[in-house]
């Protein structure tokens, strides 16, 4: 039976969550030198996304089961897909 859309997140590492809120709380401090200095979303996500590698294999999984990837989001942690294909 057809899902329809799926969103697909990737979880951060303990790691990269941990850099992530160090990073939001130094861009939010008067004084530092992160102060109010944002990223783009592929700068986000080459920091705090995963790995090229990483969204290889997930990628690659997802479409040995069925389903297509039709879009990778700038940020890279965020995989979208149509209905799955038939088989």
């Amino acid at each position: 039976m057809p899902t329809g859309r799926m969103l697909l997140l990737l979880q951060r590492s303990s790691q990269q969550e941990a850099a992530l809120t160090d990073f939001i709380q130094a861009a939010h401090t008067p004084g530092s030198s992160s102060f109010h200095q944002w990223l783009t979303p592929a700068e986000f996500g080459r920091l705090y996304g995963p790995t090229n590698s990483d969204v290889a294999a997930v990628t690659a999984w997802l479409e040995s089961h069925g389903l297509t990837i039709n879009q990778v989001h700038a940020g890279v942690w965020r995989l979208s897909s149509p209905e799955p294909r038939a088989r």
